[in-house]
């Protein structure tokens, strides 16, 4: 596997994306003249409202293949990759030097083929990656502050379906990550992984730890240690 994998998987949700565009585009816009015909007849009133109803489809299918496009032609320049320029200068080329390294990453993604972890995430020394068929999400982990687990109760109808075993890594200038597993041993083995790569965050879940992080993420991690 090359280190330029990240540029491969977003190329093919450019081409993921051209495609349902491509396809949707011409449906969207035959719905769109066939309905707006027999609006005519109707009252004019009526039309500005339905116009604003149905163009959003149109103009959600040039949007798929627009971006589509591209992460084809300049995946390099894909908006999650370029976010990572906030965490420090150079950080993508921080990011690809690690990657390149393919046996050093397979020892840190134990868990899964492909580098993926449960949730299609990869660990580099510095950087944690969340792959998805539509997209890509780059984090920094010297902002990781704080992880723990999560179980989130499913119903439908108001009756108990499941429990979700969640591990929410939540992160100073990012977005929460939640990654979900089928057995708490897999949950607790991949917690340990995290903190062995990131030994400044702070890991297991109390509500004085909640309180602490709603206050003050900034200072999270050295007034939950002290408490």
């Amino acid at each position: 596997m090359q280190h330029n994998f990240v540029l491969d998987h977003i190329r093919g949700v450019g081409k993921r994306l051209v495609i349902t565009g491509s396809i949707f585009l011409p449906i969207a816009l035959f719905c769109l003249k066939t309905l707006t015909s027999v609006m005519g007849d109707m009252s004019s009133k009526n039309l500005p409202g339905f116009l604003l109803f149905i163009a959003p489809f149109p103009l959600m299918a040039l949007f798929c293949i627009g971006f589509g496009l591209f992460c084809l032609l300049r995946p390099e320049d894909h908006p999650n990759l370029a976010s990572l320029e906030k965490t420090g200068a150079g950080a993508r080329s921080r990011l690809y030097t690690e990657l390149r390294d393919t046996a050093r990453l397979q020892v840190q993604n134990p868990h899964g083929l492909k580098l993926g972890l449960p949730g299609g995430v990869v660990f580099s020394d510095n950087f944690l990656l969340t792959l998805t068929p539509w997209g890509l999400q780059v984090r920094s982990l010297a902002d990781l502050a704080w992880v723990h687990s999560e179980d989130e109760d499913v119903r439908y109808n108001g009756a108990h379906v499941q429990t979700n075993l969640l591990l929410r890594l939540r992160f100073l200038g990012q977005k929460d990550l939640r990654i979900g597993f089928r057995t708490p041993p897999e949950r607790e083995e991949m917690m340990s992984f995290i903190v062995s790569q990131r030994p400044g965050a702070v890991a297991g879940y109390s509500e004085e730890r909640r309180k602490l992080w709603m206050k003050d993420r900034r200072a999270f991690a050295s007034r939950a240690r002290a408490a």
